[in-house]
């Protein structure tokens, strides 16, 4: 039985290098490791030195299977676990002004590793594999989600109306999309189209997709949860559900043949 609500995302590991994989997530209180049959591996669950707030991050640096764990806590620091649950030695990470509610960020920029750490008020930074900060990107505009531009590690974050805005890795900020959308909305940035520039997803009453100022469609569809994005045969598909209904879209907002589906709640797609 697991002893609390799972927080973020859930994930695979190899634990044993046999190449059979195991089941991570963490609650509140503790970080579990399942086996197939749902039985718990080794020591696991283990009490987490202080409370999460939020999902872990797992990262596996070199493809080496030399897991790390980072887990935000409410004391405002991230503690960094090996595949056992044991602390990490040499880990220097410093607490930040406030609590993290989203789990970290990495992305590998000029062949170096790039951990972002981004608090409840938007204070951020981006620190190396020992916690040690490479980057102080200042106070970022923040009130949903942030994301990492995959070919330069940008950060894209929204205010309170909803305007997009660019944090590079100076800390300089830019509002490249102007919105008067008000909370609560739903924010994604990714690639969909596959070409060199990121789009933003806004979903409220309706779901919108823009690159920049440029609108690339506009669907009367009003998601009740985040929607989400799923890679399937070089095309790119946007889940979202509405009342008794769920949704694929085509990346230019067309609705996937066969759709809708009943159904409630988030949703996932496997090929």
């Amino acid at each position: 039985t697991v002893g609390g609500k799972i927080l973020g995302e859930i994930h695979q590991i190899d634990y044993y290098n046999n190449n059979k994989l195991q089941i991570l997530f963490n609650t509140k209180d503790s970080l579990y490791l399942l086996d197939r049959n749902g039985k718990n591996v080794e020591d696991f669950p283990i009490k987490l030195i202080n409370r999460a707030i939020t999902g872990h991050t797992l990262l596996d640096y070199d493809n080496t299977r030399k897991y790390r764990i980072l887990i935000p806590s409410e004391d405002k620091m991230v503690y960094n676990y090996d595949k056992t649950g044991t602390l990490v030695k040499g880990w220097e990470f410093e607490k930040m002004i406030e609590k993290i509610t989203q789990p970290l960020k990495y992305h590998i920029q000029n062949q170096k590793d790039y951990i972002y750490a981004i608090d409840n008020a938007g204070n951020g930074k981006i620190i190396g594999r020992n916690g040690k900060k490479r980057i102080d990107l200042g106070k970022i505009p923040l009130i949903d989600a942030f994301y990492i531009d995959k070919n330069n590690g940008y950060v894209y974050t929204t205010d309170k109306q909803a305007n997009v805005w660019l944090t590079d890795l100076k800390g300089n900020q830019t509002k490249i999309k102007t919105n008067t959308i008000s909370q609560p909305y739903y924010f994604i940035a990714e690639n969909i189209n596959k070409d060199e520039l990121t789009e933003f997803i806004i979903a409220k009453n309706t779901l919108n997709c823009y690159q920049l100022e440029a609108e690339i469609f506009s669907v009367n569809i009003q998601s009740e949860h985040i929607p989400s994005i799923f890679y399937f045969n070089n095309q790119t598909l946007i889940g979202v559900n509405h009342e008794d209904n769920i949704y694929l879209l085509k990346s230019n907002g067309e609705i996937y043949p066969g759709m809708p589906l009943y159904g409630k709640g988030l949703f996932n797609c496997m090929d």
